[in-house]
């Protein structure tokens, strides 16, 4: 099974909250300086590092990225000068560099949101460092080239799919020879990086990826297997990361056996899955009352799920702890919530639609008593997410 969303619901009385995840995503995430002569891989005169913002807010029923306006950016805590340094004012509002770095940098975005209805404004600020390394000759670096873009779209109803080609670099110049390239995908599920199998497909259903199906599919080029990789859409969950680990095979090296190491960042602006735990009857839940309703709301890049979409899928929400850890002495009564399945050893309440019991409303509502409250907190928050 693959975790798909994620969502929480805090019930007490919140104005206008917004949460937000703002992401900055390099075309090339890092820089190596050589000497004798002086040169730059990549050389960010000729190819230009476009950094890109992403913004995505949870639960206004949009999905797509909020960036609608230019950026304020910022390098190394100095205003870029506009010239070598440029802030797009149209399309992704990405900044361009156009210049290399002595020394490592460190890119600010400041991008300020307007609520679609209340008008609240909110100001996010993301951060990314851009490092700089020194090649004195004799050691070896690696590079992720993006062939196409680093960001997933959707074209004419169909996810596109990415490639990456990998590089061992040595003295600024890349080493073709006597080198083997590994493969690997960050597990939100495991907190790791995780190897891609040769064929690209996960049986592990605990990596927290679909098992069954190539996600990645590895190409040969200048007599290197796996030196380019195609990456499917199915494989990011919204961000995500892959890493190249190149090695030197060459027994007459001085580095014979050593690994260098690159990690590329990618996002998914396909179509991104996202759970709404809408509070029916308000955030306030009195002591003398039958409760209030919860109901758990799945939308994909604007359109909201039907009831037969959810067939064979399963939701789940538990409480979370005054620290918003999962609660472990949450353990309410079955009878509470009807048709739900009520886990007391992993303290989660969860559901599976199928053909004979479909994600309606009704089927996708619960109601929340005060008796499954935090006993010593004004606020308690229950978390949900989607599985399957």
């Amino acid at each position: 099974m693959s975790l798909q969303a994620a969502g929480r619901a805090t019930f007490t009385k919140i104005i206008d909250g917004v949460s937000g995840t703002f992401t900055l995503v390099p075309t090339y995430g890092s820089q190596v300086k050589s000497k004798d002569p002086v040169s730059y891989t990549p050389n960010f005169t000729s190819s230009i590092n476009y950094i890109t913002p992403t913004l995505k807010i949870m639960g206004i029923g949009d999905t797509s990225n909020q960036i609608k306006g230019t950026c304020t950016w910022k390098i190394n805590g100095q205003a870029i000068d506009g010239k070598t340094e440029v802030a797009e004012t149209t399309g992704s509002y990405r900044l361009q560099i156009k210049h290399n770095f002595q020394t490592s940098a460190l890119i600010e975005c400041h991008y300020t949101w307007t609520h679609p209805s209340t008008g609240q404004k909110v100001e996010f600020v993301a951060t990314l460092p851009i490092p700089v390394a020194e090649n004195a000759g004799s050691m070896i670096m690696a590079l992720i080239t993006p062939l196409s873009t680093d960001r997933f779209q959707t074209t004419a109803g169909n996810a596109d799919t990415l490639q990456f080609e990998g590089a061992m670099l040595r003295g600024g110049a890349e080493d073709k020879t006597d080198v083997s390239y590994t493969w690997q995908v960050y597990s939100p599920a495991k907190g790791a990086f995780v190897t891609i199998p040769d064929n690209g497909q996960f049986t592990d259903a605990t990596y927290g990826f679909p098992t069954g199906v190539t996600l990645f599919t590895f190409t040969a080029k200048d007599s290197i297997a796996k030196k380019v990789i195609t990456v499917d859409s199915r494989a990011v969950i919204n961000v995500g990361s892959i890493k190249l680990i190149a090695k030197d095979t060459d027994t007459g090296s001085t580095t014979y056996n050593k690994t260098a190491e690159y990690v590329k960042g990618l996002i998914d602006d396909t179509d991104p899955i996202e759970l709404d735990m809408s509070q029916l009857d308000g955030g306030n839940v009195s002591p003398g009352g039958s409760g209030n309703r919860m109901r758990l709301d799945i939308t994909q890049g604007g359109y909201e799920w039907q009831e037969g979409d959810y067939v064979g899928k399963t939701l789940a929400f538990y409480r979370e702890t005054a620290a918003h850890a999962k609660d472990a002495t949450f353990a309410p009564a079955a009878g509470d919530f009807s048709g739900w399945t009520v886990d007391g050893t992993n303290h989660v309440v969860s559901r599976k639609f199928t053909s004979d019991a479909k994600g309606t409303e009704a089927n996708r509502t619960v109601t929340i008593k005060y008796g499954h409250l935090l006993a010593n907190a004004v606020q308690t928050s229950f978390s949900g997410y989607l599985d399957y």
